[in-house]
């Protein structure tokens, strides 16, 4: 993988971070700043990078479906 996908697969793996302790101040602006759609359209341009669809998925998971 090139730098910029190091990065991206990185940057996405720390937010997942942020969010995983229940963190709702976290949650809360993530949730602002990352819409559900920006972070679907994200998904659909990664086209074969696994690693990188696999932290963006998980993020989006725990940003959107995993809160009590």
């Amino acid at each position: 993988m090139n730098a910029k996908l190091t990065y991206l697969c990185t940057f996405f793996q720390i937010m997942t971070s942020l969010i995983d302790a229940d963190n709702k101040v976290n949650i809360s602006k993530l949730i602002k700043r990352y819409e559900f759609d920006i972070l679907v359209d994200f998904i659909v341009e990664c086209k074969t990078c696994w690693t990188l669809k696999r932290n963006i998925r998980s993020f989006l998971n725990r940003l959107y479906y995993f809160r009590p």
